[in-house]
């Protein structure tokens, strides 16, 4: 916020949403981080169109994972990621990025055990990529690698412009 000026801060901003069909009543990230203790596998899927803050959101929930519990983020921002064809590989990638000292297989292990929780911004992104001619193997390969990880207490946080992918391959 520098270039605002001294006074500057940032804030996140607080905007109406639903959650399952209901109005929510804290704000997303703080919905989110609600329910990261929870021993259960969750998928959670922020949906919004484009310039309606989903990176803002998967920053802030992000920084809450790291400042309010005892959870790691693995945030990835899949836009960045152009070099990769296969979805495991830049998720593999992302993880090498984020904890360079730790194998991946034990990353992949505390995303299960709940431990670290996945952020993929802009899941979307990686669709789209696909779309424009380029080679990208997408959406099946991509929802297989997440559910093999949505095991046991992990959480995986997506966000998107569009859900329907998941519709088309009963995964609601």
């Amino acid at each position: 916020v520098k270039v605002y000026g001294a006074k500057a801060k940032y804030e996140y901003i607080k905007a109406p949403y639903q959650i399952n069909g209901k109005e929510g009543q804290a704000t997303v990230p703080e919905e989110i981080i609600s329910k990261i203790g929870e021993e259960k596998p969750i998928l959670f899927l922020i949906e919004a169109a484009a310039g309606f803050g989903k990176t803002c959101t998967a920053q802030e929930i992000s920084q809450l994972l790291v400042s309010q519990t005892e959870k790691l983020p693995l945030y990835a921002e899949l836009s960045r990621n152009r070099q990769a064809r296969i979805f495991r590989y830049i998720l593999l990638d992302e993880i090498d990025r984020t904890f360079p000292l730790l194998s991946s297989r034990l990353v992949q292990a505390e995303i299960k055990n709940g431990r670290i929780s996945v952020i993929l911004d802009g899941f979307d992104e990686l669709l789209r990529k696909g779309e424009d001619g380029e080679d990208f193997d997408n959406k099946e390969p991509m929802l297989e690698t997440i559910s093999e990880l949505l095991t046991g207490k992990a959480k995986i946080i997506i966000t998107t412009e569009q859900t329907l992918i998941l519709l088309e391959h009963n995964i609601s």
